[in-house]
């Protein structure tokens, strides 16, 4: 098997350790979600914080849509080598 770089595959604990750690604390996270005793009061946001979570949301949705362009994009270059 080859690599590319520097880049080495987990083996033996570290393999065992990832898919250990993120299971143990999605457990927890799902018990102390059945522990919790309601749901917390939610607060509309300032104008302006509403105002920023609204240009962040399209930033998102911008960049995700530039980044899938040029996904296309390359992989149709890819595709007529």
């Amino acid at each position: 098997m080859t690599t590319e770089g520097t880049w080495i595959g987990y083996s033996g604990t570290a393999r065992i350790g990832l898919a250990v750690i993120p299971l143990a604390v999605a457990g927890g996270l799902v018990y102390a979600g059945t522990r919790w005793p309601g749901p917390l009061p939610a607060r509309r946001p300032r104008p302006a914080i509403a105002n920023l979570m609204l240009a962040i949301w399209v930033l998102a949705i911008t960049t995700f849509l530039v980044c899938a362009s040029i996904y296309v994009h390359r992989s149709a270059a890819w595709a007529s080598i």
